[in-house]
């Protein structure tokens, strides 16, 4: 009998810390200019500065400063090189930085006319100032993104957030007051915490005007997807479980289009707080399939694809028939939430139209993390749904929303094939939509069964070739609904959160942890040949597993939770990481490693791909021995790993040999993530497939480390001194290391070693009794 050991929870002991020392080379890089190719670009910056400084009569009548936008060459995106920059154009002590325009351009304020004079005189400074200026390409006064499309006659503005309520409340006054003499219609409108602009005008020749204004973009106003529900059936769905008030259920808070109380919802179902939709303005048959799903779905399809039956929902209708825009979205939503502070875990199935953007964040999915950040919940965000393959296409990038970083956003894979080998099981869903995110993030993070599309005929090329399977749930009326999206993959996923949630029963709600629980067990299937962008790109990380076996591991593995708040300027080096020493065979470490890395980054919505200002750097390998490092640097890390090297590299593993271990398969993960700022890092490797020349790097005779380290952009850490405020990180870092072979007890094997090493350590166990669903396992 398999013997199940619960996740051990282990803490750094306390000189398993260190200090970080100050980053940076004075070495002048390669691309500086130097003589007539200095002096040239020194000319046109000043003349461009010049430009600028021409006129300042609407900045001083209405009291806002002037916008510019500098663009920097590709040499210097390090968050260095950029600091520089940012330091040339700040004349006193106020913050100059306020945003990106793009990932090589910044949006500098300046506040005066001889503000810009003193940024001129050191531009002319190539002696002192030659790094900055070499980088710099050009310099111009910052106009907006304007972004049209035929057809909208409903616009929203974006303003320019300057850091100082006077500016931005001088800066609002003038635009408005520009609308107005424009005869544009407008609405200043609360989007969550910021203010738009909603204008209505079709002409956009009249709008012209703007591009002229101190505003960051204009762009069509985003407004709900409609739900369809086409081809519904009446169907007898039979007897299905009833609501037990002395059972302890799942709570999944569902914010969608209501849900009707019918025979198959009462008791489970119940409204939330918040509400501002009466009954006449709702259509509820979203609302409802979603509810059937997660109360009935199991027994409905004769799957198993969660562990409990059942499951309590708190639901508040935040859609009402037809379609709102962005603003009234967020705010119902905040209003649901904030109304229902006992509910932790949301199912969020409802999409704004149009796609993410590969430079920035939406208002809206920047808002859905401000509100996870203020009442510390966790959302599950469907990627959205693209019918483009009716048409032989692809799906395109994920909508609007579902880059939210705080979200877990959620895709869609098939449960079955079709007998054209059109659709197979567990590769993506033709219908949804895939990621990267902005700045390239994982997005999605994860997938699960939204329902098949089957094709009819071997080469598809019609509407009427396809069949639409789905599973069978129900609507409004009790009619049952077979219907597919990734609307319906998100719920399943959520009700597995709400379950450990349950299993493990702690006083404080803990976001990063179930994010990484889930996606530390989420795989590929044996049978998916893709590679692995592909793989992130459209599934993200894989289909998680069920919470019983999340939550433990058998004999042959063990996995070890690192967990806490990590303060910049310090690091975690755990110099005696364990290891188990039993996992050796021919003189060599083996074993398959898994590390998944959650972490809350710094965010702030006006940096574009910078949205995300902090980051953590997560380095495991083995290293020969200790010795007393000397230098400056002694007083920050005592002592030095010789020889140290990081096993979770890429470079490191032979092509040649992941193609012969097909007993791993699409398991591994190769993504490089360097010190990329992904707020999801996850590695997946086996020492077997190493190159022949880093073998040497497991010899049984070698050390194990762990070494974890925050980084922050310039930006960031400027605004937090500024507050007095000392950055800090919240992170859940997850390792399994596993016998593949199966005849290692590594579970004991990593207990002894934490024992030997005398780490403090305990065991991560279900707190509460349930009734696990075993019948369709």
């Amino acid at each position: 009998m398999t013997n199940y050991n619960p996740i051990i929870s282990f803490e750094p002991r306390e000189h398993d810390s260190g200090r970080t020392p100050g980053s940076g080379n004075s070495d002048k890089p390669r691309w500086i200019l130097v003589g007539k190719e200095l002096e040239d670009r020194i000319n046109e910056l000043t003349s461009e500065i010049d430009d600028v400084d021409s006129d300042w009569s609407i900045n001083e009548k209405f009291g806002f400063p002037k916008v510019l936008e500098i663009e920097f060459s590709e040499n210097a995106k390090a968050k260095t090189h950029q600091r520089k920059i940012v330091d040339l154009f700040t004349v006193g002590s106020k913050q100059s930085q306020i945003g990106m325009a793009s990932e090589y351009s910044l949006i500098i304020k300046s506040n005066t006319s001889k503000d810009l004079k003193e940024i001129k005189s050191r531009l002319s400074d190539g002696d002192r100032n030659d790094w900055q200026i070499s980088a710099i390409l050009n310099i111009s006064e910052y106009e907006p993104s304007f972004k049209t499309k035929s057809g909208t006659s409903t616009y929203k503005v974006s303003l320019l957030d300057f850091l100082n309520e006077k500016e931005n409340s001088f800066s609002l006054n003038y635009v408005t007051e520009q609308l107005e003499e424009n005869l544009i219609s407008y609405k200043v409108l609360e989007y969550g915490a910021k203010k738009v602009i909603e204008l209505q005008e079709a002409s956009l020749d009249k709008l012209n005007f703007i591009r002229a204004l101190p505003v960051k973009a204009i762009e069509p106003m985003e407004i709900t997807n409609s739900f369809r529900f086409p081809g519904l059936d009446v169907e007898d769905l039979g007897s299905l479980n009833q609501f037990n008030e002395s059972k302890i259920y799942p709570v999944v808070g569902l914010l969608d289009s209501g849900v009707s109380i019918n025979k198959y919802t009462e008791g489970w179902v119940t409204r939330g707080n918040g509400g501002i939709y009466s009954d006449e303005q709702l259509d509820t048959t979203h609302g409802s399939y979603i509810a059937s799903l997660l109360i009935h779905g199991d027994a409905l399809n004769g799957v198993a694809d969660s562990s409990i039956q059942g499951c309590r929902i708190i639901e508040v209708p935040i859609v009402p028939k037809n379609p709102i825009n962005g603003p009234e979205l967020i705010k119902n939503i905040e209003k649901a939430i904030s109304h229902n502070d006992d509910i932790k875990i949301w199912n969020l199935s409802v999409s704004l139209g149009g796609e993410i953007q590969n430079d920035k964040f939406s208002d809206f999915s920047t808002e859905l993390d401000r509100i996870q950040d203020t009442y510390n919940v966790l959302i599950f965000k469907s990627a959205g749904n693209d019918s483009s393959f009716y048409e032989g296409e692809e799906a395109g990038k994920l909508s609007t929303g579902a880059e939210s970083v705080r979200s877990l956003t959620v895709g869609s894979m098939n449960r079955n094939s079709d007998i054209n080998n059109y659709s197979i099981a567990d590769y993506p869903s033709p219908y949804s939509r895939k990621g990267r995110g902005p700045a390239s993030i994982v997005k999605p993070e994860l997938s699960f069964y939204g329902g098949d599309v089957f094709a009819t005929v071997a080469f598809p090329s019609y509407r009427s070739d396809f069949e639409i399977i789905g599973e069978k749930g129900f609507g409004a009326s009790e009619e049952a609904i077979h219907q597919v999206g990734t609307s319906f993959s998100t719920p399943k996923v959520a009700k597995l959160a709400a379950e450990i949630v349950l299993l493990l029963d702690q006083e404080e709600f803990n976001p990063v942890l179930i994010k990484a629980l889930l996606i530390h067990s989420a795989g590929y299937a044996s049978n998916l040949v893709m590679d692995d962008n592909e793989k992130i790109e459209k599934l993200g990380f894989g289909k998680p597993d069920q919470p019983p076996l999340i939550l433990s591991t058998d004999d042959n593995s063990s996995t070890l939770l690192l967990e806490g708040t990590l303060e910049k300027g310090k690091n975690i080096d755990i110099l005696d990481f364990p290891f188990p020493n039993n996992l050796v065979e021919n003189g060599k470490f083996k074993g398959q490693i898994t590390a998944t890395l959650v972490y809350e980054p710094y965010l702030e919505s006006q940096l574009g791909s910078e949205y995300c200002q902090s980051n953590l750097v997560l380095r495991i390998g083995t290293y020969d021995e200790q010795s007393t490092r000397e230098g400056r640097f002694a007083i920050f890390n005592p002592i030095k790993k010789e020889g140290a090297q990081n096993i979770l590299r890429n470079g490191f593993y032979s092509r040649r040999k992941m193609l012969q271990n097909t007993q791993f398969g699409p398991e591994r993960l190769q993504i490089e993530y360097g010190d990329k700022y992904y707020p999801v890092k996850k590695y997946k490797c086996d020492l077997e497939e190493l190159v022949t020349s880093a073998e040497n790097y497991i010899n049984s005779d070698k050390r194990w480390y762990l070494f974890l380290e925050g980084q922050y952009r310039d930006f960031i850490t400027k605004k937090l001194e500024t507050q007095g405020e000392h950055p800090s990180m919240r992170f859940c870092l997850l390792i399994t290391i596993k016998d593949p072979n199966a005849n290692t007890d590594v579970h004991s094997g990593v207990v002894q070693s934490l024992n030997n090493l005398n780490f403090n350590y305990s065991e991560l166990e279900n707190s509460v009794q349930i009734d696990v669903n075993t019948e369709l396992q």
